[in-house]
């Protein structure tokens, strides 16, 4: 569904490891965290995957000059 790809998907998962990371990254998470999460990371990850979808909706600005 194209309009769910939009949504950023934030994987926070007790199973530590390259792999894991890896393979959920591959599968299209914006990030991957390892239990316990910090807060502050938590709201950096999140802050940063909405800033990215608020970019992506935006239509684009073309400056014609002065009419």
């Amino acid at each position: 569904m194209p309009a769910l790809a939009m949504i950023p998907i934030i994987v926070v998962s007790g199973r530590s490891g390259a792999a894991n990371r890896e393979r959920a990254l591959k599968a299209g998470a914006k990030a991957f965290l390892e239990r316990p999460v910090d807060n502050a990371e938590l709201l950096a990850v999140i802050r940063q995957a909405l800033g990215e979808v608020v970019k992506r909706e935006r239509p684009l600005v073309h400056d014609l000059g002065t009419l």
